[in-house]
């Protein structure tokens, strides 16, 4: 049996009852349910009947993430538990910063929103100016976005603010032609 809940952190925490005979615990996480990677790998303390531990994932959360225990006994036989899926905090809006790209002139940002709105994306220089400021729609839940505005200006350091309702993010972005 395995669990998750989320705070700044997910943390996931696991019982199995009735494995005398694990070799190998390996707690999984996916971004879709399907394609999963190891975040630890257990071999020592198992060959007790209930095995309990827990783990604390600090991945920033900005969609549905999934977990799942692995184990595999001392036949080699593999064994999974229930896929748990952990929401990311519903009540905030959330930007992070997927990549610059100074040869296209885009920045990708993944924006996690708790209903749909409208979002101020503003763009300034190093002194504060404003360089350009647009509109865009987002729906509840992930969206992403590329910011193609550079192609016009020089090269530099430049802010990008997003602000939705009360909520506002900035990042510092340095573009090099």
């Amino acid at each position: 049996d395995a669990t998750a809940q989320t705070e700044q952190v997910n943390k996931i925490s696991w019982q199995l009852s009735g494995v005398d005979q694990v070799s190998k615990l390996i707690l999984e996480r996916s971004n879709d349910g399907q394609q999963f990677a190891t975040l630890l790998q257990k071999t020592e303390g198992l060959n007790q009947a209930d095995i309990t531990g827990s783990f604390l994932d600090e991945h920033q959360q900005h969609s549905t993430l999934f977990y799942r225990l692995k184990w595999v006994d001392v036949d080699g036989s593999t064994h999974y538990s229930k896929i748990e899926a952990v929401e990311p905090n519903g009540e905030e809006f959330a930007v992070y910063l997927n990549s610059i790209n100074n040869q296209s002139a885009t920045v990708a940002f993944t924006l996690y929103s708790p209903d749909a709105s409208e979002v101020s994306v503003s763009l300034f220089d190093a002194l504060g100016n404003l360089v350009s400021k647009n509109k865009i729609k987002v729906i509840k839940g992930t969206n992403s976005y590329n910011f193609i505005s550079f192609k016009t200006i020089s090269a530099g350091l430049y802010y990008i603010e997003f602000q939705a309702d009360k909520s506002k993010f900035s990042f510092s972005i340095p573009f090099i032609r």
